[in-house]
């Protein structure tokens, strides 16, 4: 059986693709080492 398009629930969001800004006093120490590793990454990146 088809299931019928719902065009209310497609609407709806959970967050799961928001761009959010970084804030360094709300920050705790894991968001702080994903920022340094990020960071280290984006480093080899550009070596290559």
């Amino acid at each position: 059986m088809r299931q019928q398009f719902n065009a209310e629930q497609q609407d709806e969001t959970d967050g799961k693709y928001e761009d959010v800004q970084f804030n360094a006093e709300l920050a705790d120490e894991d968001d702080l080492e994903a920022v340094a590793r990020a960071n280290e990454a984006a480093a080899r990146q550009e070596q290559s």
